[in-house]
């Protein structure tokens, strides 16, 4: 049944093959965008959002690393960054262009995610869901099993 691993692959290729594009045609990097995406989130809620959080959404990457990717951020005017309470602590926030395109990236990822179940009933789509959840659990204990 090697055919499932191969169809969930390919969708899952095609799937990272848009997403990437439609990054690259705005000059985002993925990492660029998670960050943009969650202080869209963290912003919108009325939160603050400092630097460590951002090394942690990032799957904990050095300073070093989330710094680079602060400023180049910041260059763009795609983020501000400002002094917390402690002075040490860095706040970032979304601009307006930041806000921009983040909002574009969420509305084309939804729109990819919408694309994926057309012509799906909403009990398929909600079955297929179950599946590759299950699918990913039994992929999760295999490996814990294999010790990989």
């Amino acid at each position: 049944m090697d055919y499932v691993g191969r169809a969930l692959l390919g969708a899952a290729r095609e799937m990272q093959r848009l997403m990437d594009g439609n990054l690259k045609k705005k000059g985002l990097s993925c990492a660029q965008i998670r960050v943009l995406g969650w202080l869209h989130e963290k912003n919108g809620r009325g939160e603050a959002c400092n630097q460590r959080e951002i090394a942690r959404v990032c799957g904990g990457v050095r300073a070093s690393s989330v710094t680079s990717l602060l400023k180049t951020l910041q260059a763009r005017g795609l983020i501000v960054r400002q002094t917390g309470e402690d002075a040490r602590e860095k706040l970032v926030f979304l601009t307006g262009e930041g806000l921009r395109l983040a909002e574009e990236c969420k509305a084309f990822k939804e729109k990819v995610e919408r694309t994926l179940v057309e012509g799906f009933t909403p009990e398929e789509a909600n079955i297929l869901y179950q599946l590759i959840d299950r699918t990913e659990k039994n992929l999760t204990a295999f490996a814990k099993v294999e010790r990989l």
